[in-house]
């Protein structure tokens, strides 16, 4: 019971991995989200329909926004797999890429880097400084007292 509710949980998890990158415009729809349709099945007739990616994405984003916070784990687990299941369609044809938001926090992370390695510089020099002082005090010491 446990292993299935850690399968339920990364299941979740991963949907909304996916619609948190979204968001944060790490993962977006190339242009071809609006011209390119897919083959999904009209929910009132039962029929084989085609549609617009990017329509289909919002609508599965839209459903599982609103199931998410519902008590019936049946629903949020199912909004969650097919949101997952139109993520990966997309991605695996390139109709979801990275977005500049990928390319944002790359930077950031290298001005962070850059600011880490100027902070350990200044320590490794403080440290050394600070060994030198040990060392001119152990001497100092040295000569004070008589042997």
């Amino acid at each position: 019971m446990s292993e299935n509710n850690s399968k339920v949980r990364d299941i979740i998890q991963k949907a909304e991995d996916y619609l948190k990158k979204f968001d944060e415009g790490l993962l977006v729809t190339t242009d071809a989200g609006n011209k390119i349709e897919i083959k999904t099945t009209d929910e009132m007739t039962g029929e084989t329909v085609y549609r617009l990616f990017a329509d289909v994405l919002g609508e599965k984003i839209t459903i599982y926004r609103l199931c998410r916070s519902s008590k019936d784990n049946t629903l949020v687990l199912g909004a969650a797999k097919e949101l997952i299941e139109i993520f990966d369609k997309g991605i695996a044809g390139r109709i979801i890429v990275a977005g500049e938001g990928v390319f944002k926090r790359i930077k950031e992370l290298e001005e962070t880097i850059q600011k880490l390695s100027e902070e350990l510089e200044t320590l490794r020099k403080e440290n050394e400084n600070l060994k030198e002082e040990i060392e001119r005090l152990r001497r100092g010491r040295e000569d004070l007292i008589p042997p």
